[in-house]
């Protein structure tokens, strides 16, 4: 949040904070394939005034997710042969019941805040982090009700809902 906030400002590329959300992005999915999902919101945020910063931020973000690669230590054939056994794990909806609480709360905190704010007067970016937040939190609900998630995968949503609930609320638009 910290690039996409302080890259608002700057017309053009913003190299630096370009940056950093990509090699974070990649960082994340080599720990957490799903975790891209977590910085989605603030890439977002962050492209909006200027998409020719999508291809540096790939980039960047590709290659801080092959780095580990490059070494004999981290064969990626063995790497890709962990998604089979782990995308064929069963969900168990009946956890379902412990999560939706906690998905009641990623859900429910920034569009309850946002809806008594009022959506129309709130910016075109932040609307736009609002949409892929609530898109990224309805498919996180996949790993997290596999065998071995739960509501722990939301916790990295907290930055994000926190600057969404901000962004609401905060008299002056500008950050």
């Amino acid at each position: 949040t910290w690039a996409a906030a302080r890259a608002e400002d700057k017309p053009g590329m913003a190299w630096t904070e370009t940056l950093v959300i990509g090699i974070a992005g990649g960082i994340a999915v080599n720990v957490k394939i799903h975790a891209g999902l977590y910085l989605a919101p603030v890439a977002i945020f962050h492209l909006a005034p200027c998409w020719r910063r999508l291809a540096p931020m790939a980039l960047a973000g590709l290659a801080a997710l092959m780095l580990p690669f490059l070494t004999p230590l981290f064969p990626p054939g063995e790497y890709l042969s962990w998604f089979g056994p782990m995308s064929s794990k069963e969900n168990v909806w009946n956890g379902f019941r412990v999560l939706w609480m906690k998905f009641a709360f990623y859900l429910g905190i920034p569009l309850a805040v946002w809806g008594l704010a009022g959506f129309g007067t709130l910016g075109k970016r932040p609307k736009l982090m609002l949409a892929v937040y609530v898109v990224c939190v309805l498919l996180v609900l996949f790993p997290a009700t596999k065998i071995g998630g739960s509501h722990h995968y939301y916790l990295p949503f907290l930055p994000v809902l926190i600057d969404l609930v901000r962004q609401a609320t905060d008299p002056d638009p500008a950050r």
